[in-house]
């Protein structure tokens, strides 16, 4: 095992700003779309699409989309979701 020594510790502050650099390189692309446009995505997508919109005051709507029942696959990771976006309707 080898130990470091005198290794700085980065600010939150730095830490944060390249998360959300991150986020936005990701998801900015919403700030382009025209109102009405949507996407199909599983559900980890979706949740991250709604944390952004919903961090950005952007306006949207989800809706199962799948051929399976939601009741039978609505909580598996391989379910289809349709989100639409508003990003004119700012919150």
């Amino acid at each position: 095992m080898k130990i470091d020594k005198n290794i700085p510790i980065p600010s939150r502050s730095k830490s944060k700003g390249m998360k959300r650099q991150t986020m936005y390189d990701r998801y900015g692309f919403i700030f382009d779309l025209e109102d009405g446009d949507s996407l199909t995505c599983n559900r980890n997508m979706k949740t991250n699409y709604e944390n952004f919109c919903k961090k950005e005051s952007i306006g949207f709507t989800t809706r199962w989309v799948d051929e399976r029942d939601w009741k039978v696959a609505g909580y598996l990771d391989d379910g289809n979701y349709r989100i639409w976006f508003f990003p004119s309707q700012k919150k």
